[in-house]
């Protein structure tokens, strides 16, 4: 996974944050998010499409994080599976319970890094390396307008 930080936007995010913690928390995942969804569509451009099942899984997704921290990623997306009623989950305590698996198109790792059989043919790497600052600039205009709808309010 790729992860990179925004520092110097202290300024913005001051002045978010004197709009109240309820504010600052929805300003900064929007604009967060801005920044990914740009991600999104350039890992979706590079993506090399075959069926377009890729294509198509190509998501950006909110990550736990704590307070006043907004997480996301772009990846692939994955499948909620429920476990089954059988004696060994129930013995477990897990019956009915829902986990993360791999979904249609869980052979994006093996595109992006190769395999012993296949050379790699990155597509994420290459799309964050050319839209980080794109990713920035968004960010930057998103809490610039979750600003003035605050100022506003």
């Amino acid at each position: 996974m790729i992860e990179f930080r925004i520092e110097g936007l202290q300024e913005l995010e001051r002045q978010l944050l004197e709009f109240g913690p309820k504010v600052a928390k929805n300003g900064l995942r929007a604009a967060n998010y801005a920044g990914a969804l740009t991600m999104r569509d350039a890992v979706k451009a590079t993506a090399p499409v075959r069926t377009g099942v890729l294509k198509a899984n190509v998501t950006a997704f909110r990550r736990r994080a704590e307070d006043n921290v907004a997480k996301h990623s772009v990846g692939v997306k994955g499948v909620r599976l429920k476990y089954g009623n059988t004696a060994l989950n129930r013995r477990l305590k897990r019956a009915g319970r829902k986990y993360q698996a791999d979904g249609p198109a869980f052979y994006a790792k093996f595109l992006e890094y190769g395999t012993s059989k296949m050379d790699a043919q990155p597509f994420m790497r290459p799309a964050f390396e050319n839209t980080a600052q794109e990713s920035i600039d968004a960010v930057r205009n998103r809490l610039a307008v979750a600003i003035e709808r605050a100022a506003k309010a």
